[in-house]
């Protein structure tokens, strides 16, 4: 259960998601409907950045996943590991169960496994 600091970051997280939804939506769908020299456009940027913005945030979230894809793909030095973690369609308790993948990851030193026997229905 969270705690009481936890709940109430994640309500002003969800309201700052939906003050930031709303403003957007005014500005993008709401704005262009309005007179030019109504007082309600001077809360609001050009529409311009309603495009500009969006794409830079696009960007920036990718520098960073990207960022950090990179320096735990760098700081891995067995890059079986990573590859392990990432990309295995399998979970790992499942791959315990599988002798021979088992074997081969002990083999490699990966991690350090106990010997898991398959018992045949």
């Amino acid at each position: 259960m969270a705690t009481g600091a936890d709940q109430a970051v994640g309500m002003s997280l969800v309201l700052f998601s939906l003050l930031l939804f709303s403003y957007y939506t005014v500005w993008v769908i709401v704005l262009p409907f309005v007179d030019g020299r109504h007082v309600l456009h001077r809360y609001f940027l050009p529409r311009e950045y309603s495009v500009i913005l969006p794409g830079v945030g696009a960007v920036l979230l990718l520098l960073c996943v990207g960022q950090r894809s990179c320096l735990l793909y760098l700081s891995v030095p067995d890059r079986l590991k990573l590859i392990w973690f990432w990309f295995c369609p399998i979970s790992f308790t499942s791959a315990l169960t599988m002798n021979s993948l088992s074997l081969f990851m002990q083999q490699q030193q990966v991690f350090k496994l106990p010997h898991v026997e398959i018992i045949s229905e």
